[in-house]
């Protein structure tokens, strides 16, 4: 039983990394990749309720800090994201959980590769009776941006 759970797993998630980053990248350009795991996402009922481009807000501290954009990353940007009912649903299972809504998925992109990044909700809650609709959510988002950057 352990063998064919991990198997599913391991077949439905191959981007997951054990950090608790789900992590998918694709040599896209960026404003396409970003269309597609926007679209993806709120076809899937994750709707987009803020955008914030992180890369263009710390532009103006180029020259003010040493250390800037050492990866040499050439697009940043964040989608928050939030589905209702989800919310509604985690918070009558367990409100600590709440702390996870609205959710995020960053996009990073790079020497034309396109990287999407999401902090997978379920390494927060492992002992939270909101754990199984917390999984849900996490592999409806993952199963998004797979499916968007493919």
């Amino acid at each position: 039983m352990r063998a064919l759970l991990l198997l599913i797993l391991l077949t439905t998630l191959p981007c997951v990394a054990a950090s608790g980053i789900y992590k998918k990248s694709a040599p896209m350009d960026y404003d396409v990749a970003y269309k597609k795991v926007y679209s993806a996402l709120e076809d899937n009922r994750f709707y987009v309720i803020e955008e914030i481009n992180v890369g263009k807000s710390i532009a103006r501290f180029k020259d003010k800090w040493e250390d800037f954009n050492l990866n040499q990353l050439e697009r940043q940007q964040v989608m928050i994201i939030c589905n209702g009912w989800y919310a509604n649903q985690v918070g009558n299972a367990d409100p600590d959980m709440l702390a996870l809504c609205p959710l995020r998925v960053t996009l990073i992109h790079k020497d034309g590769v396109t990287t999407a990044l999401f902090a997978r909700p379920t390494v927060f809650a492992t002992d939270s009776k909101a754990l199984p609709i917390l999984q849900e959510v996490e592999e409806t988002i993952a199963s998004a941006i797979s499916k968007a950057l493919e």
